[in-house]
């Protein structure tokens, strides 16, 4: 039989669909349809069901199966809820929860709990929405966070919907976590690196430290990783030194490896320049290994997009100018005492005007 149907098992009413019974099954009321479902078949053809086939037998369904599980941070449970024949509500709701006893952040749960509550109304999405996972009014979250995905699209089914919200509930998560963990002097930038590259990547922005020493000012910087992300913690000695400034400039230091830099020689190069000049050039000598080394087992990734998608910075930083007028053929900025210069960049009809980069970070720094 197609569809939902409450079969008598062992004395108890268990929900069969399509003619699989979850015998793990149970019920809350039958006409509607209210219950909680075990079984991963059901839940799977569930999942691909458009709602349109099921919003005239049921009311809300707990989907709880071990076997199927969302990639979020503390994913407890999914939830269908569909009251289309009461009130043309369709709700999908993702519990998130942690174990006190497990918590190991430097932010309490409670913080936690409320700053994704706080960025979901803040970013004021029209289909997202939180709520208290124990139905109560506080904002205590004991039982943990329901997050809301109110479904408008009859026509779609419920993986569509996760396949839309999930990777925005992620973001969600993750600019939390970034900022939760922000030193109260400095700040985080997040970096998402192929684990290809990574080491190569990570030991270049270990060298920003150095690169600000070279411009006048001191900062701390520090690697640490969140699931696959790599977190880099930049703190100022002078409290009173802008961040914006040091964001332009790490900004211009992680651009500095996808620039056609020509080094000139000179007797007497200063040893920062040197310096300078040896951790670029490596760093793409690494990736360029890379490149090869995968080349020879016949992967596809290249190379060089890798070296360009790697150093996006994923928050909004306050970049430098970026320019649509034509490039003037004298245009070139001197880096560091003449030893290599910079001309504007253009990818993708993007354009940035590095000699404008590198003297207003002259200018900032002076």
């Amino acid at each position: 039989m197609r569809g939902f149907e409450i079969v008598t098992d062992e004395g108890r009413n268990r929900i069969s669909y399509n003619g699989i019974l979850d015998t793990h099954s149970y019920t809350h009321s039958e006409i509607p349809l209210s219950g909680t479902l075990y079984d991963t078949e059901i839940i799977k053809e569930l999942l691909k069901t458009p709602l349109s086939e099921l919003e005239n037998e049921v009311t809300d369904l707990l989907l709880k199966s071990e076997d199927i599980s969302i990639d979020l941070p503390g994913y407890d449970r999914l939830e269908l809820i569909l009251s289309g024949y009461l009130k043309h509500s369709y709700e999908l709701v993702i519990t998130l929860n942690y174990d006190f006893s497990h918590w190991a952040k430097p932010y309490s749960l409670y913080d936690y709990w409320n700053a994704i509550v706080d960025d979901i109304k803040a970013a004021n999405y029209r289909d997202i929405s939180t709520r208290n996972a124990d139905g109560g009014e506080d904002d205590s979250y004991l039982n943990g966070l329901d997050v809301v995905i109110k479904m408008s699209h009859t026509n779609w089914t419920m993986q569509s919907y996760l396949d839309e919200y999930i990777p925005i509930i992620e973001k969600i998560i993750s600019r939390v976590i970034n900022k939760l963990t922000q030193p109260k002097s400095g700040f985080n930038v997040e970096f998402d690196f192929p684990e290809e590259i990574k080491a190569p990547c990570e030991q270049y922005l270990m060298y920003f430290s150095q690169f600000m020493m070279d411009l006048g000012v001191k900062v701390n910087n520090e690697i640490s990783h969140e699931g696959d992300k790599t977190i880099l913690s930049v703190v100022p000695e002078n409290r009173d030194e802008a961040l914006s400034n040091i964001r332009d400039a790490l900004t211009a230091y992680v651009s500095l490896p996808q620039e056609n830099i020509t080094p000139t020689f000179e007797p007497t190069k200063d040893i920062a320049i040197a310096q300078l000049e040896f951790n670029v050039t490596n760093l793409k000598s690494q990736l360029q290994l890379v490149q090869s080394t995968m080349i020879a087992y016949e992967h596809t990734i290249k190379a060089q997009k890798i070296a360009l998608d790697a150093f996006q910075i994923k928050e909004q930083s306050n970049t430098l100018l970026a320019s649509k007028e034509p490039e003037k053929k004298d245009d070139i900025e001197p880096v560091f005492g003449n030893l290599f210069q910079v001309k504007k960049y253009d990818k993708n009809g993007i354009v940035i005007d590095y000699p404008e980069l590198v003297r207003a970070l002259k200018r900032k720094f002076s």
